[in-house]
C-alpha cells in the first residue's frame, strides 16, 4: 500500500498560499466547477467530486487521488529512442523543479492504479510522496505521465501533468 503523507505547511511567499489553506467550503466556493458549486448547494455528496477538483487544481490536471489500497508503486521503466519516455522525463524534472510548496515531494514512478469501476490503468509517472495539502487519510496523489496499453503492449505519448 502506497499512501502520500501529509507534513505541515510552510509558506512558500506566493498567492498558492491562500489556495493551499482554503478549507473544503472555501475552495468550492471560490475555484470549484459550476457543477460543484451547484450539487453543493443542492446538498449532494460532494467530498469525491471536490477532491478530484482540488488535486487537479493545485497539482496539476493529470493528477489524481486513490485509495491508497487500489495503488502499486514501483520503479519507473526508461526506454531509449522513445519519444514519450523522453518527453516522460521532461515533464517530470519540470514538474519537480518548479513545485511551488517544497514539502511537496514527488518522485518518478511506475504506477498500477485500480479505478472504481475496476479498470486498472497503468505507466510511468508522478507519485506524490508528502503534501501539506490536508490530504484524507489512506489517499494517495498521482498522475500517469506515459500510460501503458496492456492491450497492445505499447506505452502511449506521455500528456503534461500541469
Amino acid at each position: 500500500m502506497f499512501e502520500t503523507k501529509v507534513v505541515a505547511f510552510t509558506p512558500s511567499n506566493t498567492r498558492l498560499d491562500t489556495v493551499r489553506q482554503m478549507t473544503k467550503d472555501e475552495f468550492i466556493e471560490y475555484h470549484g466547477s459550476g457543477t460543484l458549486r451547484k450539487n453543493t448547494r443542492l446538498g449532494m455528496a460532494n467530498h469525491e467530486h471536490y477532491l478530484q477538483e482540488r488535486i487537479a487544481y493545485e497539482f496539476g490536471r493529470e493528477f489524481r487521488v486513490g485509495y491508497a489500497t487500489r495503488i502499486l508503486v514501483g520503479k519507473a521503466i526508461s526506454e531509449g529512442d522513445n519519444k514519450g519516455n523522453t518527453e516522460l522525463g521532461w515533464h517530470a524534472e519540470r514538474y519537480i523543479n518548479t513545485r511551488v510548496f517544497d514539502e511537496d515531494k514527488c518522485q518518478v514512478a511506475y504506477i498500477t492504479y485500480e479505478n472504481a469501476e475496476g479498470e486498472i490503468v497503468e505507466g510511468n509517472g508522478i507519485v506524490l510522496l508528502e503534501t501539506s495539502f490536508q490530504l484524507p487519510p489512506g489517499r494517495c496523489v498521482f498522475a500517469i505521465v506515459q500510460e501503458y496499453d496492456r492491450s497492445t503492449d505499447e506505452r502511449k505519448s506521455a500528456v503534461n501533468p500541469f
